[in-house]
């Protein structure tokens, strides 16, 4: 399993969804709330051996970005 699809059925567990798009964002699910932004960063920091910072929280709103602050860590 490629990164993007390790990022995708991580979001589509915590936001209980059956599918979504490679281009997701934040703000195209209403299911993708603050406090599952919470729960997400959690699951991502466990998978991806992430350290989760003040500076680069608010880049975790897209499949895009998260695939990128991944691949930078």
């Amino acid at each position: 399993m490629n990164l993007i699809d390790k990022v995708k059925s991580i979001l589509l567990n915590e936001l209980n969804l059956d599918m979504i798009e490679d281009g997701a964002r934040q703000e195209d699910y209403s299911e993708w709330d603050s406090l599952t932004y919470l729960r997400i960063l959690s699951v991502l920091e466990d998978e991806f051996a992430l350290q989760i910072t003040s500076e680069n929280i608010n880049k975790f709103n897209s499949i895009a970005n998260i695939v990128k602050e991944i691949e930078s860590a």
